[in-house]
């Protein structure tokens, strides 16, 4: 197995968890079984004095069983079955948290900006928005981001909400009212992998590819800054229809990448 996927799985099932003594033994089991502990340590790296103390706790949660044989063998509980037991037992404790967090007394933060990492984590939350709206949604997104809210926004459009959007790329996804911004290399190498969201005038969402390669992203009910995003996409839209009303004259003026435009030197 790969280095890079092991260390990954190994991680993802700390999540669920396990220890990495854990892990990497019951990986190491899924692959090969059944084998005794001191090839469980070999192909796991699981230390020699570790392995049995390892193990035991495995048995104990349910994921190896000892077999009746001599030397003693182990055999792997399949990932399926472990996989669908945790789901089991998030989707309880999440019910749990929703039908009782309520209860306590805590007070609104509407001031704060919330920090979300990860694309995945970033386009649940932008659906999330949208499928709350009730009024209005303004955004501005880049083609790769339009599948992952497409049925969001129909859903939106389909129950009467107003969507405006301003949308980059060659492709578009027709729901509400389109706009398209002006396709140049200048424009992709500054605002490329940026998304921005407002809904209802309540809520806002932004979110980028940083440097390195990683989506971060940030949402709130700041009155102050989603005024500061609103004003952002309404001002790229009206500029976008000055240059789609008056190309010849703007690209005879500013250069063929709008270069004179947009630099500020």
């Amino acid at each position: 197995m790969p280095d890079n996927l092991s260390s990954e799985l190994v991680k993802s099932f700390s999540y669920l968890g396990l220890t990495n003594y854990e892990a990497r033994a019951y990986i190491a089991l899924l692959q090969r079984h059944p084998v005794n502990g001191h090839e469980i340590s070999r192909m796991s790296g699981v230390p020699g004095p570790k392995i049995y103390e390892t193990l035991g706790r495995l048995a104990v949660k349910g994921l190896v069983t000892p077999l009746q044989t001599d030397p003693v063998t182990y055999e792997p509980l399949p990932y399926a079955e472990f996989l669908k037991y945790k789901q089991g037992e998030l989707n309880n404790n999440i019910r749990f948290l929703q039908e009782n967090l309520g209860k306590l007394v805590t007070t609104e933060s509407p001031h704060m900006v919330w920090r979300i990492t990860g694309y995945g984590a970033l386009m649940i939350k932008a659906a999330e928005i949208i499928d709350k709206s009730e009024r209005e949604i303004l955004a501005s997104f880049w083609e790769d981001q339009a599948g992952d809210i497409a049925g969001s926004l129909a859903r939106a459009v389909a129950r009467g909400v107003k969507v405006n959007s301003m949308q980059f790329g060659p492709g578009i996804i027709n729901v509400g009212t389109v706009f398209r911004h002006v396709l140049l290399d200048t424009i992709y190498q500054r605002h490329g992998n940026e998304m921005i969201l407002v809904a209802d005038n309540n809520c806002g969402f932004f979110m980028n590819l940083m440097p390195g390669g990683e989506w971060e992203g940030y949402w709130t009910a700041n009155p102050g800054v989603i005024r500061m995003v609103t004003n952002y996409i309404r001002h790229d839209i009206y500029v976008n229809k000055l240059i789609d009303r008056f190309r010849e004259i703007i690209f005879a003026e500013y250069g063929p990448q709008l270069e004179g435009l947009i630099n500020l030197d």
